[in-house]
């Protein structure tokens, strides 16, 4: 046997131990009567759990991503990642897609990933920022997709899930102004052209010379970009 199959061997057998004693430990903390700890105890013991709840989320992201990375869903004849997860895990197709899109933001920026594996981002919050890079343009560059996640992983420890929500629609804003002032620009003609292939004026006889009038008509359309503050003018 070789050195280098004797330590993945010994990585292995590592990691295989190490879970198993995770899966132990967890057993014991949720089989433990709390009704003799005292009030400091009870929240001490609250808040080292769910600081490892969250720490786990990390380890859980981890291997959905190097189970994809191996193509084993595939391999074993499953449509897809998201099928083979729900399959495997027994969750939702909604759990299985969001735990696909995290995998692949922690995989894809190393800050948000340490965030993540140190505490610092929970599993909600994390949620929150997954979706705020997805909402990116397509064509933005790594660099400042990088920078958007660095910032709000950042930005995670001073505020809730719902703040990194709204944060996240303007942070393109924040890491390259330029870039999306072009982007709002594109997206408010996009949204002129479509008014504008839609309109339409219909007219419906009601009897006795009446006639209903509706209309669908482009009006300026200076409102809308989320999270401009700008209003509708007519």
């Amino acid at each position: 046997m070789t050195t280098g199959s004797l330590n993945a061997e010994a990585t292995d057998t590592g990691t295989e131990t190490a879970s198993r004693a995770l899966v132990g430990l967890e057993g014991d903390c949720a089989a433990l009567r709390l009704t003799p700890l005292s009030q400091p105890e009870l929240l001490e013991f609250l808040d080292n759990v769910h600081t490892a709840q969250q720490l786990l989320q990390a380890a859980v992201l981890h291997a959905v991503r190097e189970v994809g990375r191996r193509g084993i869903p595939a391999d074993q004849g499953a449509p897809s990642a998201r099928a083979w997860l729900r399959g495997v895990l027994r969750i939702s197709p909604g759990a299985a897609g969001r735990l696909l899109a995290q995998a692949e933001a922690v995989d894809r920026n190393p800050e948000l990933d340490a965030a993540v594996a140190d505490g610092r981002v929970n599993a909600e919050q994390l949620a929150a920022i997954t979706t705020a890079l997805t909402e990116l343009p397509d064509d933005l560059s790594p660099q400042i997709r990088g920078e958007a996640a660095a910032t709000l992983a950042d930005w995670a420890p001073h505020l809730d899930p719902v703040g990194l929500r709204t944060a996240g629609r303007r942070i393109l804003h924040h890491v390259a102004p330029d870039i999306a002032e072009a982007v709002e620009g594109r997206w408010l003609h996009q949204q002129e052209r479509e008014a504008h292939a839609h309109r339409h004026v219909t007219l419906s006889p009601l009897g006795h010379g009446r006639v209903r009038l509706e209309s669908v008509t482009a009006g300026h359309l200076d409102h809308a970009w989320p999270g401009s503050g700008r209003t509708t003018s007519r």
